[in-house]
């Protein structure tokens, strides 16, 4: 606040209150509501591009951060734990599970936006002595809303004698719906698998054709490519290496291929294992696999360009 001397008099101009009528002013006629439920920001998770080639495989995409204040990510315990919970269900697309996950997360944001719209509007008219929360339609807004503004009454001090227990709930709410608004799902990925790259990261990259694409996105851009980590330091589900076999019997060859020799990873389901495990020679007849596997599927040909782009999720129109 500022005060100003004019002919003896004080004058006192109050930078809330102009900011305050500045923001009315912008309100038309039929939004004044807005002023006790605010509309929250709009649902912002970040471009997510899937490619597959025949350098880096199947499951590779990424992020594009370009122009974004920020961008969030699941930690590693939890990537794993939805990957592992969705494969055991029998879902084995990565870009359509991030699709489905991406069409919860938005759900789930826009539930709790309106959950927090209504534990401040509790909040308000609780200042105000001639609403009874005990009628009706205010008895509904509280039964809606008390069990999470009153999580935290009585555990935490009074400030002159004002219990903000209600005021942090809100803020814990705020704080998770705009972690889901910018989150990303990178799965099957870690977070901490992904290269972030700038410009000249991209410009430097070991396959001109990604880094051709990945330049029209601009920088920076967070790259997932290869096998992930969690198909590495733990076995791979059989269900998953079943489905890759029989549906996807390229992406079962690529893998043996590329990783078996060096990573010594089951690529093949455990029904194989165990016939082969059971037949003396084990290792003949792996290493003849490893180097003979292409006369299973004929389907791999078919990736002979070095890098295809294979989904584009929720995309804006310019790009």
């Amino acid at each position: 606040m500022v005060a100003h001397f004019i002919d003896n008099n004080v004058w006192f101009d109050n930078d809330a209150w102009h900011f305050m009528t500045q923001e009315i002013s912008k309100i038309s006629n039929n939004e004044f509501w807005r002023l006790v439920f605010p509309k929250g920001p709009q649902f912002d998770s970040p471009n997510i591009i899937y490619y597959e080639s025949e350098r880096d495989g199947f499951f590779n995409l990424f992020v594009i951060e370009t122009d974004r204040e920020k961008t969030t990510y699941l930690y590693g315990f939890l990537s794993d734990f939805l990957q592992n919970f969705l494969t055991f269900f029998g879902r084995y697309t990565p870009h359509k599970n991030i699709d489905m996950l991406r069409k919860y997360q938005e759900f789930i944001y826009e539930i709790l936006v309106i959950f927090n719209a209504c534990c401040q509007f509790r909040i308000n008219f609780s200042w105000f002595i001639i609403f009874n929360p005990y009628q009706q339609p205010f008895d509904t807004l509280r039964t809606l809303t008390d069990w999470w503004l009153n999580m935290l009454s009585g555990g935490l001090p009074l400030i002159v004698g004002i219990d903000y227990s209600g005021t942090i709930a809100i803020m814990i709410a705020g704080f998770v719906a705009d972690f889901l608004r910018t989150l990303a799902f990178t799965l099957p990925y870690r977070v901490d698998e992904g290269q972030l790259l700038s410009a000249a990261d991209i410009k430097n990259l070991d396959d001109p054709q990604l880094a051709e694409l990945l330049g029209r996105f601009g920088e920076p851009i967070r790259l997932f490519r290869s096998l992930p980590a969690i198909w590495v330091e733990h076995p791979i589900p059989n269900n998953l290496r079943e489905y890759w076999l029989t549906k996807k019997p390229y992406i079962t060859e690529f893998l043996i291929k590329n990783y078996y020799e060096d990573l010594g990873v089951d690529f093949l389901p455990d029904r194989l294992l165990k016939q082969l495990h059971q037949t003396p020679k084990v290792g003949s007849i792996m290493n003849n696999l490893f180097h003979n596997f292409e006369n299973i599927s004929t389907n791999f040909g078919y990736l002979k360009s070095n890098v295809v782009l294979l989904d584009l999720i929720h995309l804006h129109p310019h790009l």
